[in-house]
């Protein structure tokens, strides 16, 4: 059967547009470490370990603490993500670190944009970033993250789990902890006629 198919935003990219959130960024500096349970790598099939995992999120929380800012782990609601954020906090002794685990969609946004960056694992917690204008690392881990890094034109922020250790992925977190402008995202690329036929829309 032949039939039209329009591809469509997600509606999360326009969450600023329509809900009135009072958004206080005069408060210290905190970065938001979003992390996702290593269940959902295995049933990706991705060629990743646990280990090699505890060690990527454990050398990010070292590198946030080691230029003295602030930061919070958080989940985007999951309880095996939160279950397994107690798990890494116990195994490493992190105390007093850990966000409230958000139960609806209102409470994740809430807690997004108090932070001033986020480093995070899960595709909606950079949807929402990139609707409020926060800056974001990701890292890819199927292909969504991917098409998404390409059509907000932030490739190269996006790490393919599988090529980590590449020599970029330390340059890429030391710049974004940093605050190098160039990871800064432009709050009207979403407007931009260039984003709007990436997406195949018409621009109107």
């Amino acid at each position: 059967t032949n039939m039209d198919v329009d591809l469509v935003l997600d509606p999360v990219f326009e969450v600023k547009k329509y809900n009135n959130y009072n958004i206080d960024k005069s408060t210290e500096e905190k970065i938001g470490i979003g992390i996702m349970n290593y269940g959902t790598f295995r049933r990706n099939k991705l060629n990743f370990s646990e280990t090699e995992y505890e060690e990527l999120l454990i050398s990010i929380i070292r590198k946030v603490e080691s230029i003295g800012t602030n930061w919070e782990l958080f989940s985007n609601g999951s309880i095996d993500d939160y279950e397994y954020i107690k798990k890494i906090c116990k195994k490493y002794n992190i105390e007093g670190k850990v966000a409230k685990r958000p139960e609806i969609p209102e409470e994740l946004i809430n807690l997004l944009v108090k932070y001033s960056k986020i480093i995070s694992l899960r595709l909606h917690s950079h949807i929402i970033a990139t609707s409020f204008g926060i800056p974001s690392i990701g890292f890819i881990w199927d292909s969504k993250i991917r098409d998404f890094s390409r059509i907000v034109n932030r490739e190269k922020y996006f790490i393919d789990l599988n090529k980590h250790a590449n020599k970029n992925f330390e340059n890429i977190i030391n710049k974004f902890i940093n605050n190098d402008n160039i990871v800064k995202i432009d709050k009207n690329y979403m407007l931009d006629s260039q984003f709007i036929k990436g997406l195949g829309l018409k621009d109107e």
